[in-house]
């Protein structure tokens, strides 16, 4: 089954998704490393995972920190694939 991700409302168009996470521990991980970058966000069910929510603004900086924590500890994480270009 294909995720789609959910429709940005009309008060937040500019909403980045970030990108189903099928394992509960990259979901912390990714809370974790947003939380330590003050980046604000929010974890949403996307069945059969997960979805992270974050501003338009932030998700470069998002998407830079996890890309970041990989390089320092690989062995930490999965092979999902986060959208990445």
């Amino acid at each position: 089954m294909a995720f789609h991700p959910p429709p940005a409302s009309a008060d937040r168009p500019d909403t980045g998704v970030i990108g189903p996470i099928y394992q509960t521990r990259e979901v912390r991980e990714w809370a974790l490393v947003l939380a330590s970058m003050g980046i604000a966000h929010a974890v949403r069910d996307a069945p059969p995972g997960w979805v992270i929510l974050v501003s338009g603004d932030d998700q470069a900086r998002a998407r830079g920190a996890h890309r970041a924590s990989f390089i320092v500890c690989p062995s930490s994480h999965g092979s999902t694939d986060l959208n990445s270009p």
